[in-house]
């Protein structure tokens, strides 16, 4: 029986770039100690860009896992 595969190669790449732009954007305005509204907005949008995610893919694994 083949195994659903619920997170393609392009989804991890997608969340890998989300994840690098948002934590490196974070340390960037720390580091500055400078926190601008559109800089915090894609933090802010990066983050949830990953969470939503990973929240999809618990959901259609219990979905899936259901008899």
């Amino acid at each position: 029986m083949k195994e659903p595969k619920w997170w393609p190669w392009w989804q991890q790449i997608l969340d890998a770039v989300a994840a690098a732009v948002g934590v490196g954007l974070a340390i960037r305005m720390g580091y500055d100690n400078s926190y601008p509204l559109m800089g915090v907005l894609l933090v802010a949008a990066c983050i949830g860009k990953l969470t939503s995610s990973q929240l999809l893919r618990i959901l259609m694994q219990r979905w899936d896992a259901k008899p």
